[in-house]
C-alpha cells in the first residue's frame, strides 16, 4: 500500500487541510461541522464522548483515495506527525482504526444544496435570496441568506434553487404569451 498518514494539530486549519486533499470520506468527531465537508464525497459526524485522540486533522491517503478525520473535541493537540502505511506501530495507525470504528455508527451529513455566494429562492413566498453563509447543526444545513435587505438564518428545507431559463430551444417550444 502506498500513500501516507498525516496529523495536523491546528483545528482552525481544517478547511485548508481538507480543501488541499479533497477526501472521499470525512468524519467529524465532536464540535461543529466545518464547511469543508462539502468537498468530500461522503461525510459523517459522531459525538466526542470520551474521545482521547488529540484534536486536529488526520489525513489517511492509501494511494487510491483519501479519508479525513477532523477531531474537533478530544485530547490536547500533539506535535504534527506523518508516517507511511508500512510502519509497524504508530499512533496514526491507531487513529485510522478509530475512524473505521466510529464511521459505521456516525450520522450521515447530507451534501449542502446551496453554495455560499449563490442565489436561492425562499419556499412559499418565492422571494429571491442570496446565500451569505452556511452551518450544519441539529442534523441539517442552515443558511444565512440576504432577503428583503436583511440577513436571516433558515433551514435548507425553506430554500429552493433558482430556475435557470436560458435555453432558447425551450423558449421557442413555449406557446406564445
Amino acid at each position: 500500500m502506498t500513500g501516507y498518514l498525516r496529523y495536523h494539530p491546528v483545528v482552525g486549519d481544517v478547511d485548508h487541510e481538507v480543501g488541499s486533499v479533497r477526501p472521499h470520506r470525512m468524519l467529524v468527531v465532536g464540535g461543529s461541522v466545518p464547511d469543508s465537508v462539502a468537498v468530500s464525497t461522503e461525510a459523517r459526524r459522531c459525538d466526542a464522548d470520551g474521545v482521547l485522540l488529540p484534536t486536529g486533522v488526520y489525513v489517511f491517503d492509501d494511494g487510491a483515495q483519501v479519508e479525513v478525520m477532523f477531531v474537533a473535541e478530544g485530547g490536547a493537540p500533539a506535535a504534527p506527525a506523518r508516517t507511511d502505511w508500512t510502519a509497524e506501530s504508530h499512533p496514526l495507525l491507531s487513529a485510522y482504526d478509530w475512524m473505521g470504528a466510529w464511521w459505521d455508527d456516525a450520522e450521515d451529513i447530507a451534501a449542502p444544496l446551496f453554495e455560499v455566494d449563490s442565489p436561492a429562492f425562499t419556499r412559499g413566498s418565492g422571494q429571491e435570496a442570496f446565500v451569505r453563509g452556511r452551518d450544519y447543526d441539529r442534523g441539517q444545513w442552515w443558511y444565512r441568506i440576504r432577503v428583503d435587505g436583511r440577513t436571516v438564518t433558515v433551514p435548507e428545507r425553506d430554500l429552493q434553487p433558482p430556475v435557470i431559463d436560458d435555453d432558447p430551444h425551450v423558449w421557442i417550444a413555449r406557446p406564445p404569451a
